[in-house]
């Protein structure tokens, strides 16, 4: 982080997921392009990264068959001038991360350059703003690594696995996980590199189950502790036609 020490801002890279199926929403078409309000949904958070003081440039990574309809009818034709690449997506999300950090190594096509803070984040949730962006750059400027997040307004319960109640957390300490979930790159590297090592050794995958993010893959192979950010509680995921009515009512 030497050009932090030196007051300049430390190079940002957006991974944008839109690898999405459409299955649990019901349609045919992947959620990321329904279009809402005349846009497809992938538009939304492209718009606040396109203007965003801290994102530098973005790698859109998407399912293998739409690259080129991605490109020519999202990027090119909204003017997205800081989409660096559009790369094709694994079966899982930490696949798909692992090809967007890769390809956020090569550098770019305007400048050699390689990111010191990697920022990750759901093209399924189109209510980015650019306060959240700011705060969960901040965060991992300062800690290495975090995630956005907002306290749970709901009490939860832990199950036994049977169908009974074992035992229900102090609310307090709960909090549901968003994205962006944002890491220096020193740390973010490292880790999923273990991970993709481990994997072709044929090793961990018993430790996959605990994978259900990135800032979990940062956990479980960095050992890093993950600072949470306040997220924002309009800050949904689109995956269900109810969810689709809900951003359609907040717009």
């Amino acid at each position: 982080m030497g050009d932090a020490a030196e007051g300049k801002k430390p190079y940002c890279t957006v991974i944008l997921l839109a690898g999405g199926s459409g299955k649990r929403m019901g349609t045919d078409k992947p959620k990321q392009y329904l279009e809402i309000g005349g846009k497809p949904l992938l538009w939304y958070p492209l718009s606040i990264l396109e203007k965003s003081k801290v994102a530098d440039d973005c790698i859109l990574v998407v399912p293998q068959g739409d690259i080129s309809y991605v490109r020519e009818c999202i990027v090119e034709a909204g003017s997205f001038s800081r989409v660096r690449a559009i790369v094709a997506g694994g079966q899982e999300r930490y696949e798909s991360v692992w090809k967007g950090l890769q390809a956020a190594e090569k550098g770019s096509d305007r400048q050699d350059v390689s990111p010191e803070i990697v920022m990750i984040h759901d093209g399924a949730r189109p209510f980015l703003t650019e306060e959240l962006l700011e705060r969960c750059f901040l965060e991992a400027v300062k800690y290495g690594a975090c995630t956005a997040a907002v306290p749970s307004k709901d009490t939860v319960t832990i199950s036994d696995g049977e169908g009974f109640e074992r035992e229900t957390p102090d609310r307090k300490y709960v909090w549901n996980v968003q994205t962006p979930q944002a890491f220096r790159q020193e740390i973010l590297l490292p880790a999923f590199r273990k991970m993709a090592k481990e994997l072709e050794q044929g090793d961990g995958r018993e430790r996959l189950a605990w994978v259900t993010d990135d800032v979990s893959v940062v956990r479980c192979y960095g050992g890093v502790k993950i600072r949470l950010v306040q997220g924002d509680y309009r800050n949904i995921k689109v995956t269900t036609a109810e969810d689709l009515e809900v951003m359609k009512g907040l717009l």
